[in-house]
């Protein structure tokens, strides 16, 4: 009888080994971007070492998205301050030091 609740006490343990890292693998997929079923793939035996690498070493949706927004963000910067140098060199002359108040 001892034997069978020795069992029973580690088929719970690892039981409830493999539920919490599988919902820590959805939810790391999800952060990424993925899908968070994507974090399912990680039960598969000997393939969760390549899903790891690739999500290791692979650009996640979310830095692609990060990225796009930077480069957008710079091209309106960019054309902001074009926009704005423009505006003073149409402005007959005044620059920062012939502006008033400016003391020069």
């Amino acid at each position: 009888m001892n034997d069978v609740v020795t069992a029973a006490v580690v088929l719970l343990f690892w039981l409830a080994l493999i539920v919490v890292s599988t919902v820590g693998w959805c939810m790391i997929a999800k952060r990424l971007g993925y899908t968070p079923l994507a974090g399912l793939l990680m039960l598969i035996p000997g393939g969760n070492f390549f899903v790891f690498l690739y999500w290791a070493f692979s650009e996640s949706p979310n830095e692609r998205k990060i990225r796009r927004l930077e480069i957008t963000s710079s091209h309106h910067r960019d054309k902001n301050a074009l926009s704005f140098l423009s505006n003073l060199e149409g402005s007959g002359g005044q620059g920062f030091r012939d502006a008033p108040g400016s003391g020069g």
